[in-house]
């Protein structure tokens, strides 16, 4: 079964570095795994962030689309988190537009 994990690099709560060790652990097992360390955010960015990145991931497995780390394991570092439709449909304008002000970007609605 394929796993989709991520953390950020500035999580307090939970240290990539504990992640990566699972990850590894994981991958040396067999496992199928698609890990996104983002390299902005902390725990409570990451945690809206990161449902938006593993709500799309199952929603793709969902649709019947391919995994893309089948049979391996893939580590990305993310520079910054996905935005656009997909995301402004799970979290709404508000909280979009508010997180991305919290992450640097302009305020107003996304273009």
């Amino acid at each position: 079964m394929p796993l989709f994990i991520n953390n950020a690099f500035g999580d307090e709560i939970s240290p990539v570095e504990d992640t990566d060790k699972l990850v590894q652990k994981y991958c040396s097992n067999g496992a199928s795994i698609e890990y996104h360390r983002n390299l902005i955010g902390e725990h409570v960015t990451e945690a809206i962030i990161g449902s938006v990145n593993a709500l799309e991931w199952v929603s793709d497995q969902l649709a019947g689309r391919p995994v893309q780390s089948l049979g391996s394991c893939m580590t990305e570092n993310i520079p910054k988190p996905k935005g656009g439709p997909s995301a402004i449909s799970m979290l709404g304008i508000e909280l979009y537009s508010l997180l991305g002000s919290i992450l640097g970007d302009a305020l107003g609605p996304p273009t």
